[in-house]
């Protein structure tokens, strides 16, 4: 599985320490992308540029557990509607 991570910055801000950054996530085997973007984030210290990442991260982690939430309630439906439908059939 190769998943890469692209990051774009751009309207840099030097003197306010500030840019617009935006994360996309690609994975090749699903063909799934997720997109990311911040506006006029601060990057001055190290310390706001890791914020910055772990919000990137946890905004990922949120879209998996939204998707795997999605996913299970689509599978009990199917399930349900083949075990309404089948029953019928008798």
């Amino acid at each position: 599985m190769a998943i890469t991570w692209d990051i774009s910055i751009t309207n840099v801000d030097v003197d306010q320490k500030r840019a617009d950054i935006r994360f996309t996530r690609t994975d090749d085997i699903t063909d799934a992308t997720e997109s990311y973007g911040f506006s006029k984030a601060i990057i001055e210290t190290g310390e706001e540029r890791t914020a910055l990442l772990n919000q990137a991260w946890q905004n990922h982690l949120d879209a998996v557990a939204k998707q795997t939430a999605v996913d299970a309630f689509i599978t009990n439906l199917e399930q349900l509607a083949k075990a309404n439908l089948e029953a019928r059939e008798v």
